[in-house]
């Protein structure tokens, strides 16, 4: 019982603890066998620590590479649905890629409908960072601003910075842009956007799956 109080006592303060990661309470209660109780505190813990970076307001486009080698893509996408969805007060699309687009659309906030939205998206095929830009286009879907998973080596055309030109001019939005790196990424894209004098965010991807949700900070900054 003295244990149990003591517990209880120090996820209350984590709460609002700003040393506290959000995911690392999701984590720990898959894998601690807690009761329910804690269980319920634990996932607290998590959901307010999350919602403390922010409140994603604007229209969000999250485009998840899957061509070849690119399962490290997939798995990230999973997770930064995951913790963008938990925060979203506005429409959230989402679609993976390879030469072709593929919209997806998940039943919930938790990584298990990511998981299960995922489920048979797996890795292969060329590069085409521009097509699913080009879906959005012929479906007329306009939003804010665009998250784009990613390690940058296109193969085949439409190019990202190509198709999101064309978007900006025919969908007569402007709309932020974040590409999250994966390991081994190339700067192609950024390259292609100086030369356009279009500015992007980038987020490298360092491995640690608890540093995501520092990802939200870019997506609450006020839109153009």
């Amino acid at each position: 019982p003295d244990l149990k109080t003591l517990i209880e006592s120090k996820l209350d303060k984590a709460t609002t603890g700003k040393r506290v990661s959000a995911l690392k309470a999701t984590e720990a209660v898959k894998v601690a066998g807690v009761s329910e109780e804690i269980k319920q505190k634990l996932e607290r813990v998590a959901d307010t620590q999350l919602k403390a970076k922010g409140r994603i307001r604007k229209s969000t486009a999250l485009l998840v590479d899957k061509s070849g080698s690119m399962q490290e893509s997939i798995a990230l996408g999973k997770q930064i649905g995951a913790v963008i969805s938990a925060v979203m007060d506005a429409p959230l699309h989402v679609y993976a890629f390879d030469t072709m687009p593929y919209p997806l659309a998940p039943q919930g906030a938790d990584l298990a409908s990511w998981e299960k939205v995922f489920h048979g998206i797996t890795a292969g095929g060329g590069t085409s960072c521009g097509v699913a830009i080009e879906y959005m286009i012929r479906s007329k879907i306009a939003v804010e601003q665009i998250v784009l998973v990613t390690d940058e080596q296109e193969t085949t055309s439409p190019a990202f910075i190509t198709s999101l030109q064309k978007y900006k001019i025919t969908m007569g939005v402007d709309p932020i842009v974040v590409i999250v790196k994966t390991h081994g990424a190339v700067d192609t894209i950024e390259r292609a956007a100086k030369t356009a004098n279009i500015t992007l965010d980038t987020y490298q991807f360092d491995g640690d799956y608890y540093s995501l949700p520092n990802l939200v900070k870019f997506l609450v900054k006020p839109g153009k």
